[in-house]
């Protein structure tokens, strides 16, 4: 399900809080961009962090449900993000 299609986020993120776990969810094949991740972000109403693959594929993102005791150690980019 491509979530760069508003209708399949808000489905997504619909069903990951009802879910009401005290956990994670991940996502893979985005189709996210530096441009989207404010506006997602504010649809899914808790942190998300993202590895942006190309506009046509990849990407990956955890959405952090705010229940969830963590903390973020480091972030590291992805300088060589494979298309395989």
């Amino acid at each position: 399900m491509e979530l760069a299609i508003l209708k399949n986020r808000c489905t997504i993120f619909t069903w990951c809080h009802r879910k009401n776990a005290d956990m994670s969810f991940f996502s893979q094949e985005m189709h996210s961009n530096k441009a989207t991740e404010n506006q997602w972000q504010h649809e899914w109403g808790e942190q998300m962090l993202f590895s942006h693959g190309s506009p046509n594929s990849c990407g990956t993102a955890i959405l952090i449900n705010n229940k969830a005791n963590y903390a973020v150690l480091c972030t590291v980019p992805d300088y060589f993000q494979s298309s395989s």
